[in-house]
């Protein structure tokens, strides 16, 4: 009798292995001597377990706590790792930041230890120890399920030596059991992978390789098979496992397909290696020839008790149970849907619309199927909703697929797992209609007929998750007319709906109230009314995304001391939305499921994908991904559809495209990773160009007065663009929030020198709208980003803007401020015309506050500085604000002279916006005077250039002089004119936040308020 079983070289380490099952991890360890851990099934002393052999898991008392996450992942694994020895900090920091080291490396890595000891709590903090050179966990065997698999594994390889294959057996089933999925599988690190991954496979594959080795042994040859044929396919190079597998076929009376398995070893190393079978499957291969390897005798049985397993042949005597029995009798209905989860809530225009989608045509007096695609992006929920709909019909609607209801996983955009191909995913629904053995098909064709022929009269439901792309689905399509089939995709899969007909449902966020009522489904509804503002704000931060809602819920359900308030502060603590709700947990991950829609892109729009990362705004125009880029508009259009078509771009009105901000933090950090930073910045200021010359070509129609600093050279606005004056203000109201966080992240992206021209080409547009806080906020971004450069153009411009703008905010301390330093560096530049705008914001400002000399001196000032520039503009405006501080000092009669020749001045050079201004001001010089028939044409006159001048941003204005008309209108027995006077005014502030607004309201509500005697004290000349 032959059989081989001589021990094999005994490596030390191990990699990812097999998924056994999803019970909890229990670690153990032999009785060998120095036994560190608890006997069987027992939790080590301290109560601390830690699994790595698949998804992160750690337990305290049997409890889960809430897994490290992100680069604390990344350092617990290092560590767990290497438990007997202290790794330095720089080896630390290329593990943990993926060979991407941060500035501060050293600090960085700091905060990164205290946050794990924080995740780990108080009592298990200690075990992470610091040492000068770097940090050590300290962990028993029993605590971490890799040092107990090798634990077993040493005693198991003892046992080999000494043939004692009981032992064997029962060390290796202990070692197997810890490994509940492939190692690190959830560890975001690949540099700690291709460091460790290696040694822990190896492990792995030779415990399974004794493990057979004791099961041959034990003459239990035939309930070893299965296990054998499942290790080669995931070692089709180990040649162990082919000789392992011979001699269980041989020794179950199956010759035949112990030779068949030697012809596919040769056929594979041949292939694969070019070499021939070693020398230990030639020995076997030649003593099955020749007869000389005896049948086995009986099963020995199992240990501990188990029954003996007799051999078996496969598919002798067997019916497939998907197919008649020959007795004409139809096969039971298959069940193979899970359970839909339990967290979805809400989507019911979805679901209706699917109930309408799947009624298809009507076929044998039932309801008909067909073919519906549900897309949208990873982690909005689409397996969630079909499986939610299908169970939903099971019980509303029992009548329908009263065959069955089948779901097979396509892994279309998983980044580990390889997408399954036709063949095997028909093999899968094959196996579930109950073919089996030998009846299987082998080629694809035959495949296809048996599923059509199996399926041609059936009523099923049949689920095909995450597809590609059709090429996937086409196959798996029944011909039943009474087949329903439901695909699942992140693309939107145009050819299903062109060549099959298939409806399509896109699904995108949840609403406020969903995304509410998710989080009530997790944490019930008492958290939610503990702090309901909270529960708000959280819902908020999630983005309505059904996958970040529930992160977050699961991480306040697990940690149910953490108020929702300090969630949130959390949450938004940590800048990085991808770590921010990293779970540890691959199929919850947003950076495995975003690698995977990013693996699929073609190479131009990956380019196009990551190039948008960069840009901070929430959407983006074709024409500015085109300058971005440097493609064409055709090219730019052609990419963007890619984008569209694959769930990581939206299209709305105006043409916008739109990236959901976890979309955005992905697309920019594979940009870095991928692309230089010179070409980043390339991309950046080439987007800066784009907007640049698009403000200007809109602020020059909102204000065609006003003289702009150079700014680099950018591209043409899209033809049509800005037609009428009326565009350029909706250009404004569309891209203004856009510009404004382009600005906002100036000093991080190295855009300073581009963000006060873009702020310099705003300013007409906030100040005209009364957006003077965002205009402040501007201006103190790029004063941030200009610091070190205090003589330059822009702090100077800046410091004015910020001024001017929290002068009419009513920020007294800090406008001043801003206006003197403005002044200051004007003259320090030696710019007159600078310190002449200055001296016009200082103008302001004292007159707004009642001092009569500062705003006459500041006045004198400006005055003779725009005369020396020669800009008519200027002059005319500072006249205009002398009128209208004038009526403010007491002395309207004295504001005449200066707002006539203001007038004339605005004439002469056509600027009607300057010439509704001081209207406006020598209306309310005539109230004061009692010549209110004069103030009433002279409003009038003012409100007939503002209708005109309101489609191009002129709202603050316009409503504070139709109050002010209203008011005289009320005081001179004209009350039906002075209600449409106010109702005018709430209109055009309908679209802006601004202290206007209460004093319209109140006008409105009270109908017969008095009007005001005296010039309300903060009042302010209109002004460009």
């Amino acid at each position: 009798m032959f059989c081989d079983t001589r021990p094999i070289a005994l490596p030390d380490g191990c990699r990812e292995g097999r998924h056994t099952g999803g019970a909890s991890v229990t670690f153990e360890s032999g009785g060998g001597a120095g036994q560190r851990t608890s006997g069987a099934g027992n939790a080590p002393a301290s109560g601390l377990r830690i699994g790595i052999l698949g998804p992160l898991q750690v337990l305290a008392d049997g409890a889960p706590l809430a897994a490290p996450q992100g680069r604390q992942r990344n350092l617990l694994a290092a560590l767990l790792l290497s438990p007997d020895r202290v790794l330095s900090h720089d080896d630390l920091v290329d593990l943990v930041w993926d060979g991407t080291p941060p500035q501060d490396a050293r600090g960085a890595l700091r905060t990164c230890v205290m946050r794990l000891r924080r995740s780990l709590g108080s009592r298990w903090a200690g075990r992470l120890i610091t040492h000068d050179s770097g940090y050590q966990v300290r962990a028993d065997v029993g605590e971490v399920d890799w040092l107990a698999h090798r634990e077993h594994r040493q005693e198991a390889a003892r046992a080999v030596r000494k043939q004692d294959w009981a032992t064997v057996l029962e060390q290796l089933d202990a070692a197997l059991a810890l490994w509940r999925g492939p190692a690190l599988v959830d560890v975001p690190s690949q540099r700690l992978r291709e460091a460790h991954l290696g040694h822990l496979e190896e492990s792995h594959a030779q415990a399974l390789e004794w493990r057979y080795e004791a099961l041959l042994g034990l003459h239990r040859h035939s309930e070893v098979t299965l296990d054998i044929q499942q290790s080669i396919g995931r070692y089709p190079l180990r040649e162990n496992f082919r000789a392992q597998l011979m001699l269980a076929l041989c020794r179950s009376d199956r010759e035949a397909e112990a030779l068949a398995a030697y012809q596919q070893a040769r056929r594979v190393l041949v292939d694969e290696l070019g070499t021939e079978p070693s020398g230990r499957l030639r020995e076997i291969h030649q003593k099955i020839l020749t007869g000389t390897l005896a049948p086995a005798p009986a099963a020995v049985p199992a240990a501990r008790g188990g029954a003996p397993v007799p051999a078996q042949s496969r598919g002798e005597g067997a019916v497939a149970p998907g197919r008649a029995s020959g007795d004409g009798k139809q096969p039971a209905a298959v069940r193979r849907l899970p359970l839909p989860s339990r967290n979805f809530v809400g989507r019911s225009a979805e679901l209706t619309a699917l109930d309408a989608l799947g009624q298809g045509p009507v076929a044998g007096g039932r309801p008909g199927g067909g073919l519906v695609v549900i897309t949208g992006p990873g982690g909005i929920g689409k397996t969630s909703l079909a499986l939610s709909w299908a169970h939903r019909q099971a019980g509303t609607s029992p009548e329908r697929f009263p065959d069955g209801r089948l779901l097979v996983n396509l892994h279309g955009f998983d980044p580990v797992v390889p997408a399954l191909g036709p063949l095997e995913a028909l093999g899968r629904l094959l196996t579930m209609l109950g073919v089996v053995g030998e009846a299987m098909p082998n080629d694809l064709d035959s495949r296809i007929r048996m599923y059509r022929d199996l399926m041609a009269q059936r009523s099923v439901l049949v689920i095909l998750d995450n597809a590609v792309d059709a090429e996937q689905v086409r196959p798996l399509l029944p011909n039943s007319p009474d087949a329903l089939v439901l695909v699942t995709s992140r693309h939107q899969l145009p050819g299903l709906v062109v060549t099959e007909g298939a409806g399509v449902l896109t699904l995108g966020l949840l609403d406020a109230g969903d995304s509410l009522a998710l989080l009530e489904r997790m944490l019930g509804p008492a958290r939610i009314r503990e702090e309901p503002e909270a529960a708000n704000r959280l819902a908020d931060i999630c983005g309505r995304m059904p996958l970040t809602t529930c992160i977050a819920g699961a991480r306040a359900l697990l940690e149910p001391a953490l108020s929702l308030t300090d969630l949130c502060r959390e949450l938004q603590e940590e800048p990085d939305p991808l770590e921010r709700f990293e779970t540890g947990d691959q199929d919850s991950s947003l950076r495995r499921i975003l690698d995977g829609s990013y693996a699929r892109l073609a190479p131009a729009a990956a380019s196009v994908y990551r190039l948008l990362g960069v840009h901070h705004g929430s959407h983006i125009t074709l024409g500015a991904v085109a300058h971005m880029t440097g493609v064409s508009l055709p090219e730019a259009r052609k990419v963007l559809s890619e984008l569209v078509r694959c769930s990581l771009l939206t299209i709305g009105s105006a043409n916008l495209y739109t990236m959901h901000d976890i979309v955005r933090a992905h697309a920019a950090e594979r940009a870095h990773a991928t692309d230089p930073a010179a070409a980043r910045t390339a991309a950046r200021h080439r987007l800066f160009d784009h907007y640049l010359s698009s403000a200007e070509a809109a602020a020059s129609l909102i204000d065609p007065f006003r003289a702009f600093h150079p700014a680099p050279s950018g591209p043409e606005p899209l033809p049509g663009e800005f037609g009428a004056p009326g565009q350029a203000a909706t250009w404004f109201d569309t891209h203004g929030p856009v510009l404004l966080t382009m600005i906002d992240n100036c000093a991080q992206d190295g855009t300073a020198e581009r963000a006060w021209l873009l702020l310099e080409r705003m300013s007409p547009y906030l100040s005209r709208n009364g957006n003077w806080r965002e205009q402040a906020r501007g201006a103190q971004c790029v004063l941030a980003a200009t610091r070190h450069l205090p003589e330059h153009t822009g702090a100077a411009f800046a410091e004015l803007e910020c001024g001017c703008a929290l002068d009419r905010l009513g920020e007294d301390e800090e406008a001043l401020s801003h206006l003197g330093r403005a002044l200051r560096l004007y003259r320090a530049r030696g710019d007159s015309l600078g310190e002449a705008r200055a001296r016009l914001g200082l103008t302001r400002f004292f007159g707004r506050r009642r001092d009569a000399p500062a705003c006459r001196e500041h006045a004198a000032h400006a005055l003779a500085g725009f005369e020396r520039n020669q800009d008519t503009n200027g002059r005319a405006e500072v006249l205009n604000a002398l009128g209208w501080y004038g009526i403010g000092f007491g002395e309207p009669e004295a504001s005449i002279a200066p707002c006539e020749e203001a007038l004339s001045l605005y004439r002469s050079v056509g600027n009607a916006f300057g010439e509704a201004d001081t209207w406006d001001t020598l209306a309310h010089a005539g109230e004061l005077l009692g010549d209110f028939a004069e103030a009433l044409r002279c409003y009038r006159n003012a409100i007939a250039l503002d209708d005109r001048l309101d489609r191009v941003g002129h709202r603050v204005n316009r409503a504070d002089t139709l109050l002010r008309y209203g008011d005289l209108s009320k005081a001179t027995g004209h009350a039906e004119q002075a209600l449409e006077a106010w109702r005018s005014a709430a209109a055009v502030l309908a679209p802006v936040e601004h202290p206007l607004v209460a004093r319209v309201r109140s006008r409105l509500a009270a109908g017969a308020a008095t009007r005001p005697v005296s010039p309300v004290p903060s009042a302010a000349p209109r002004s460009r």
